[in-house]
């Protein structure tokens, strides 16, 4: 049997999981002062605004490290 090489993560999936991180921190900020966390579908609704900016800045952020990994090979 030959030895299968790792999967690598599609984009998809690497900015599903951006984004529910995206949406745990909206979360945080939200239940900041009150009695009850708030809820993550209330977060979701609000992390919504931000995420065009959020997913700016991790698309860079991921091409940069890409980059990086390029120049270093």
């Amino acid at each position: 049997m030959e030895k299968s090489e790792p999967q690598s993560k599609t984009n998809a999936s690497v900015m599903r999981k951006e984004w529910f991180e995206f949406v745990r921190k909206t979360r945080v900020k939200m239940s900041r002062g009150q009695k009850e966390k708030a809820s993550h579908r209330d977060a979701m609704k609000t992390a919504s605004a931000g995420w065009a900016t959020e997913k700016a800045k991790i698309l860079r952020k991921h091409a940069r490290e890409a980059k990086r990994a390029a120049k270093n090979k």
